[in-house]
């Protein structure tokens, strides 16, 4: 093949063989019109009366198709075909750039690209609240989340060689004795989980346990339906480890969740039940950190939620009537929308940890909030009020959260004006400020945490500490947006009004996280690690570009050494998990992850003042 390319451009009606491009005459040329090059004068000369003259000099034209010699020296080598290492074209022209790099904007030397703060390919940078990408893991200097196939918060972990071949006894026929899963039911309903997650009403559980255990065959599509969510049931307790009279293994809830993905099929019939197995699924995911299938089974859910109705102003209507002795339509109205609700904050928290789109518009739901909620929902409930939902977020704080990723992160928003994204952040700001003054005063989060300000009542309440940890990243969430206005912009010298502000309010809310995380730590339990792990992992990043981005400053040190800190509470967590999931998990990795953050933040302050590097250990009192 030859190294360079010779290009011959053929007009209609011209004969394929000419190659030659004619040369207009000086006076054409200089007149910049159509010269014949006939001789011995062209038209125009002929009419004019002028001689035809080809005696200007001609520029001396650039061949850039040729190769340049010693080609595979350059910077850019030759591109070879794999087949036959065959030379297929030249490398004279820079490299395009790829085809999925976002433009970037600079905070000092860290590269926020543009539209959901997704990182970016810098060697030695991480952008703040960062997104996944589908990048090969690669060596750099700072970790990022584009060198995982997955966001380091989520167990990649697979079935072991026993469990992808070994045969599932796990069916239809094999479900625990009756009484069994009536036992665990009324420890399920006397127990905070029951508040916390409603995703079983007595009465209407107690017909699908009756279901399941039928033998009647003309009810064989609502007994498998019963079958799937008592199986899901029970999952859901080992998962919390409320199954004392019946311990299920790790191993075993594998084979089970297994079952019930096998044995449903998409064209099945949406019933009560089959949105019960939806949503029990997603938390049992959730607190597995197995979030591709939390996504799958929260879209399944969204969709049966949709079907039933239970997202609309009549279903919530109904359901304001309910009492304990209403009857059982009102009864699975009420139900039916504190699932509705349970769809609606699971799709809004995988929305965040996965950067997926919601599957639940708030545009086409009614949001209108339980009966009462805004009187009896508190930080910490008293065990006599199990009885009434939770959930397990606050639902106006999963709104306004809803809220900001359609007004910042959406595809939409990528395309608003600097103007536009502040006057949202202000919007936004102002919601999350008016949330927060509408929360009791003994249990309001503070702004900005301090650990010598304590953590009050609530530090022994785990619904709290999630809640918390909520607000802080949400805060950060809202005002990080701001690293897409163009004044970041090295082109623009002068900064928008705001954005200085607003990042530096991310990152103190990032920073009031992971004090906040050291202070509860005792709190912490192995089995919520997937849960929180997404919280430091993305304050430790946020918290980290503001170090490379300002290694001199007064904070960066006590950064570092709070980061270093967090670091090694949550490899302790991690410990304990992996011994209590049976090695059923990737927990190693997320640990990897975090240990790679720390030593990042090291190198940023040691390169920018050696001397301080020593007192890192000393920075932090909790």
């Amino acid at each position: 093949m030859n190294a360079g390319f010779k290009v011959v451009s053929l007009a209609f009606g011209e004969r394929a063989g000419r190659t030659r491009v004619s040369r207009a005459c000086d006076r054409c040329h200089r007149q910049k019109i159509k010269c014949d090059a006939a001789q011995p004068r062209c038209n125009w000369c002929t009419h004019q009366d002028t001689p035809c003259l080809y005696d200007r000099q001609r520029k001396t034209r650039r061949n850039y198709m040729q190769p340049r010699e010693n080609a595979s020296s350059s910077q850019y080598g030759p591109h070879t075909n794999a087949s036959d290492n065959e030379v297929v074209g030249d490398s004279t022209l820079p490299p395009s750039k790829p085809r999925n790099q976002s433009p970037a904007h600079l905070i000092g030397n860290i590269p926020i690209a543009e539209g959901n703060a997704s990182l970016s390919s810098a060697s030695d940078t991480i952008p703040a609240l960062s997104g996944t990408q589908d990048s090969q893991p690669s060596r750099r200097s700072s970790p990022t989340i584009g060198s995982f196939d997955s966001p380091p918060w989520e167990n990649v972990a697979q079935f072991g060689p026993g469990l992808n071949h070994e045969p599932n006894s796990i069916d239809r026929t094999s479900l625990p004795e009756h009484d069994v899963i009536r036992s665990l039911a009324v420890d399920f309903y006397s127990s905070i989980y029951s508040s916390i997650f409603p995703i079983l009403d007595p009465v209407l559980f107690d017909q699908t346990v009756s279901y399941a255990y039928e033998t009647d065959a003309r009810g064989r599509g609502a007994r498998k339906s019963a079958c799937l969510c008592v199986w899901a049931f029970l999952a859901f307790m080992s998962i919390h480890q409320l199954d004392a009279g019946h311990r299920t293994s790790p191993s075993e809830r594998l084979r089970v969740l297994h079952y019930i993905e096998t044995s449903m099929h998409i064209g099945q019939e949406p019933d009560i039940d089959l949105l019960q197995t939806s949503v029990i699924m997603i938390v049992v995911y959730l607190f597995s950190g197995k979030l591709r299938m939390a996504v799958m089974w929260s879209s399944f859910a969204s969709r049966a939620v949709l079907l039933l109705g239970g997202h609309s102003k009549a279903c919530f209507e109904r359901a304001s009537l309910f009492t304990n002795s209403s009857e059982l339509g009102t009864r699975a109205d009420a139900h039916l929308r504190n699932l509705f609700w349970l769809c609606y904050h699971f799709d809004k928290e995988l929305c965040r940890r996965t950067e997926q789109p919601p599957s639940l518009s708030d545009h086409n739901c009614d949001l209108s909030l339980p009966e009462g909620y805004k009187d009896y929902v508190q930080f910490t409930m008293e065990a006599d009020n199990y009885s009434r939902p939770l959930f397990p977020g606050e639902l106006r704080l999963t709104e306004i959260r809803s809220r900001a990723y359609t007004a910042l992160y959406s595809r939409r928003a990528l395309e608003k004006s600097d103007g536009e994204i502040l006057q949202a952040i202000r919007t936004l700001d102002g919601q999350l400020e008016e949330w927060r003054m509408a929360v009791a005063p003994d249990h309001r989060p503070k702004l900005f945490f301090s650990a010598a300000a304590g953590i009050g009542r609530d530090g022994a309440d785990m619904r709290a500490v999630m809640l918390r940890l909520e607000f802080h990243h949400c805060l950060a969430y809202v005002h990080l947006a701001s690293t897409r206005c163009k004044s970041w912009s090295p082109r623009h010298k002068v900064e928008l009004e705001g954005v200085s502000t607003s990042l530096e309010i991310s990152v103190s809310a990032c920073r009031s996280s992971l004090q906040f995380l050291l202070a509860v730590k005792q709190v912490l339990k192995p089995k919520v690690f997937w849960l929180v792990i997404f919280y430091p992992i993305m304050a430790m990043q946020t918290i980290l570009s503001n170090i490379q981005a300002n290694p001199n400053a007064q904070t960066a040190t006590y950064d570092v050494a709070l980061i270093s800190q967090v670091s090694q509470f949550l490899n302790d967590l991690a410990t304990q998990a992996a011994q209590q999931n049976e090695g059923h998990g990737s927990e190693d990795r997320a640990c990897t992850f975090v240990a790679d953050l720390e030593r990042a933040a090291r190198q940023s302050v040691l390169r920018s003042a050696p001397a301080t590097i020593s007192r890192l250990s000393s920075d932090v009192a909790v």
